[in-house]
């Protein structure tokens, strides 16, 4: 299992440093604009209003007030300044746009995050005593098979298991998935979920000796 954490980690912190070298900082905006569309729909404006309002403290507080965002405006290059190296280096040109697309994707990136972390944290209240329930159910199933002798299953453990490595990192892909996603799908996730903690804790093999 440990194998499968530190692959799932990899590939999340790969994605997030490599999204704002292929998305386009106006394709960020714009995905959040459709998304938020979406959460309107789904919760309601007024809830919509909260995940932003909450999105912009939080974006003030940990990129503007501790200097991240100086520090990048110190990084970027106004247009006016590129055509005089352009002339002589035509690379610097297209390595300042580059340099300067990523620096605004980064930051649109990073403020989609905190709305879909405002998103999640708005549901966890919701779906968080379901999943208990979905433990406490497996777990009296164990009970219930080690007292009448029933099967306890390797195969489904094993699946249960690697299902549920899966699923608690689909939230930190939601995260970072340059795709508008609706809140609708959360619940889904939660019920998925439920299902597999509820395999897994029903199939945990007796500890012998």
């Amino acid at each position: 299992m440990g194998k499968h954490v530190g692959l799932w980690l990899i590939l999340v912190v790969v994605a997030m440093l490599l999204a704002p070298a292929v998305l386009p900082a106006k394709g960020v905006a714009g995905r959040v604009n459709d998304e938020l569309g979406m959460v309107v729909a789904a919760l309601g404006a007024g809830q919509a209003k909260r995940i932003v309002d909450a999105a912009n403290r939080q974006y003030e507080r940990l990129f503007v007030e501790n200097g991240w965002v100086r520090s990048a405006a110190g990084a970027y290059v106004e247009e006016p300044a590129v055509p005089h190296a352009d002339r002589l280096m035509p690379w610097v040109h297209r390595l300042t746009g580059a340099t300067n697309g990523y620096l605004l994707s980064l930051a649109g990136i990073g403020y989609a995050m905190l709305v879909r972390l405002n998103i999640l944290a708005l549901l966890a209240p919701y779906f968080a005593p379901f999943l208990l329930a979905a433990i406490i159910d497996g777990a009296v199933r164990r009970r219930i098979k080690l007292l009448s002798f029933g099967f306890v299953s390797p195969v489904a453990l094993s699946v249960a298991l690697h299902s549920a490595v899966a699923l608690a990192f689909l939230p930190l892909v939601y995260l970072i998935l340059p795709l508008p996603v609706s809140p609708i799908v959360v619940p889904f996730w939660a019920i998925a979920t439920a299902l597999s903690l509820m395999l897994l804790a029903a199939n945990i093999q007796r500890i012998r000796g």
